[in-house]
């Protein structure tokens, strides 16, 4: 069984994007400020903790229905649970579907892709930047 990946210590990571530090980062789901990915329409974002561009950081991801990632890979690390709905996650040409409660990690570099057939919500923790680059050697759903 694999071990679960030993994440930078705290005092590694950004300082949560709160006002102030006060050693715990406490958000209700009425706090969360959604923003539309614009390179992938049907994905937003929140994040509760660092700055996922620059590094490690934890965010909620939320698809809208029939959302298709396509096939892509993110440079760091990253994983985390199913809040909501049910994320179908490829694999190795294996598509495994999620349900809430599910947990997932998937290591940098790591080529995947993610669908919903309903709404989804995810709490993800990424490792280090996060981003999502298209895997040339495959057609996107809009392809198809």
């Amino acid at each position: 069984m694999p071990t679960r990946p030993r994440f930078p210590p705290r005092s590694a990571r950004p300082p949560p994007s709160r006002d102030e530090d006060t050693g715990a980062t406490l958000v209700v789901p009425s706090e969360l400020k959604w923003t539309e990915n614009p390179g992938r329409p049907g994905a937003w974002e929140a994040v509760v903790e660092g700055d996922p561009k620059t590094g490690p950081s934890h965010l909620f991801l939320k698809y809208a229905k029939n959302f298709e990632g396509g096939s892509h890979h993110h440079s760091s690390d990253h994983g985390g649970y199913v809040l909501s709905g049910t994320v179908l996650i490829t694999v190795d040409g294996k598509e495994t579907p999620l349900p809430a409660g599910s947990f997932f990690w998937i290591k940098g570099g790591k080529v995947h892709s993610v669908r919903c057939e309903e709404e989804c919500i995810q709490a993800i923790e990424v490792c280090g930047k996060w981003d999502a680059i298209p895997d040339p050697a495959m057609k996107s759903p809009s392809a198809k």
